[in-house]
């Protein structure tokens, strides 16, 4: 009970801080953690695993509140500038930065956590390190003070971003799925494609992206959607590796499908200083060139196994779908319709779970009770919470890269390294964002990188917002990157398959990702950049070049393709791409 009274009230805080009050931003964001943490620490009924332990447990998120107490009551005293904190304030950041480990542990894992302790170090005793990377060591008591009596460190931009924007957003989001929203969703998906070959496959690339875009973390996604989309393509032909490789592929691309990119497009835009608007609709053409892949992927590895389409009788009535759920549609387009106005995203969002609830009522079948309302508020919090503790894992790395400056050494080694060359710090770029999307949600890392080696990027000349969605990309796609395809490996435990052949179809059939960021790093048109004329131009080629990859790829278009057919048609593909980088 007391859990689920905690998590209804950071959704209720969420919608009362960001769109109704004047409260100072760090306390915003600090209460907001506050929360949080002590909902990640307070034992609950639903996971048995912490009663060894309840009482440490309750200690923990006593503490937890403690500490946001004191920030709350004693922020304006740092806010001059010329404040000394007291044993007090020093104890409380201390204990905050423990608490926001232990809290990443629990939920992301050993890796992100073990990342933050060795900034954490760096800033400790980053005199001791390399001469290219030393830096003056930090006291306890100016790296605490940084992190937690500043809006730079664990209540920064990362805080930020998960206190307002994708809290609003999943709040929408958990009203949507609260009301049916996923039914329709689904129906719509199955009667726009079903009566193609492969049609439930293909509804659950819609549906994987539908959902992915809004999580904020591919295996999450992949266990929700997966649980009803695997056993469904098994059911009608698929490979169980096949199965689980497709669901982990589009559940991973809904990080970078716009409008919400899980809360990727937020901090973007707060980076690149640009109306979060004008970002999601950059990064539509590349969302749609990698879905057109793996569609076209999906469709002829059903036609080349003859998987058949789904009868009349099994396909859900449109008809009724609309009768039932249709009135669901509007909030969705109410929504994006503000955004495109230009009201602020908070009041967009507000006004579109406003609309959501009202327009829900109409019918008895989608109609919330008090309850469900309640439900929806909680279920909101909880998705929310590994991104708000990744947030705040981040927040205390980027604070060390602003305390110490390793962001500029970083950045001036690797064009070192590269020679000034674009192609290599492109190439370095994307194995440091691949390296970190392994092991920690992709928002974390895209920050970290964020921070090292966007400077690099643009020295190369790509724009802020090249370099940034160039790097955000590669951080997204490490769960389907063997050998640690975690979204994929998640996928072949619900399609019992062997991880490894889930893993490495998924890469396949995801390798549209790989090449898509280095076409617009050279050809920004595809991010919506310049003149119309080019924009369709380039994007028409890409994908065109696209399809032929997957026909060669999978070695099928009417019939089997031979050997010759499938080199040439992948040379035809080289040198479209040569031809554009080049233009």
């Amino acid at each position: 009970m007391v859990v689920k009274t905690l998590l209804v009230l950071t959704s209720l805080f969420a919608i009362y801080a960001n769109v109704f009050s004047l409260m100072p931003p760090i306390v915003i964001r600090g209460v907001f953690w506050g929360f949080i943490a002590m909902v990640v620490f307070w034992p609950s009924a639903e996971a048995p695993e912490k009663r060894r332990g309840p009482h440490l447990d309750i200690f923990l998120a006593v503490l937890a509140a403690l500490c946001t107490a004191i920030l709350v009551f004693r922020w304006e005293e740092f806010a001059s500038g010329i404040h000394d904190p007291t044993s007090l304030e020093i104890a409380a950041a201390v204990v905050m930065v423990f608490l926001i480990l232990e809290a990443t542990r629990r939920k992301i894992g050993w890796f992100l956590g073990g990342i933050t302790i060795l900034f954490i170090l760096y800033g400790l005793f980053g005199n001791y390190a390399p001469t290219m990377f030393a830096t003056r060591g930090y006291s306890v008591t100016r790296i605490s003070s940084f992190l937690f009596w500043d809006t730079t460190g664990i209540y920064g931009l990362p805080m930020y971003i998960a206190a307002s924007y994708v809290m609003l957003f999943v709040i929408f989001g958990a009203f949507l799925l609260k009301t049916g929203g996923e039914k329709w969703f689904m129906d719509l998906s199955f009667a726009a494609v079903g009566r193609i070959r492969g049609g439930p496959a293909l509804t659950s690339v819609i549906s994987s992206a539908f959902f992915g875009m809004m999580s904020g973390s591919p295996v999450a996604n992949v266990v929700t959607t997966g649980s009803f989309t695997i056993p469904l393509m098994k059911q009608i032909g698929f490979k169980k590796h096949i199965a689980g490789a497709i669901e982990a592929v589009a559940s991973t691309a809904g990080m970078f499908t716009p409008p919400i990119m899980g809360a990727g497009a937020f901090i973007m835009a707060e980076y690149v200083e640009m109306p979060y608007i004008s970002v999601a609709i950059a990064a539509a053409v590349p969302a749609f060139l990698f879905y057109v892949s793996l569609m076209s992927t999906v469709y002829l590895r059903a036609v080349k196994t003859d998987i058949p389409a789904l009868s009349k009788e099994q396909i859900p009535d449109l008809f009724i779908t609309l009768k039932n759920y249709g009135h669901l549609i509007p909030p969705v387009f109410i929504l994006i319709g503000l955004l495109l106005s230009g009201w602020s995203l908070m009041w967009a969002a507000f006004w579109g779970i406003i609309s959501l609830v009202a327009l829900a009522m109409l019918r008895k079948l989608t109609r919330m009770t008090i309850t469900d309302i309640l439900e929806a508020l909680a279920d909101a919090t909880e998705k929310a919470i590994p991104v708000a503790v990744a947030c705040a894992a981040a927040g205390i790395i980027y604070g060390i890269i602003s305390l110490t400056g390793l962001g500029f050494r970083v950045s001036s080694e690797l064009l070192t390294l590269a020679g000034g060359s674009r192609f290599l710090v492109l190439l370095f770029s994307m194995l440091s964002g691949i390296l970190l999307g392994f092991a920690m949600p992709p928002t974390a890392a895209y920050i970290i990188l964020a921070a090292l080696i966007v400077p690099s990027l643009t020295e190369v000349g790509l724009s802020p917002l090249v370099a940034h969605m160039f790097l955000f990309i590669f951080c997204c796609i490490g769960p389907i990157t063997p050998p640690v395809a975690l979204a994929a490996y998640s996928a072949s435990g619900l399609a019992g398959s062997d991880p490894n052949k889930t893993g490495f179809a998924a890469f396949r059939m995801g390798f549209a990702a790989f090449v898509i960021p280095f076409l617009f790093a050279y050809s920004p048109q595809l991010l919506l950049i310049g003149e119309p004329l080019p924009i369709i131009g380039f994007g028409l080629t890409t994908m065109i070049g696209l399809i032929f990859f997957v026909i060669a790829i999978e070695g099928y278009l009417t019939k089997k393709l031979n050997w010759l057919t499938r080199t040439i048609l992948l040379l035809v593909v080289v040198a479209i791409f040569l031809c554009q980088s080049l233009l």
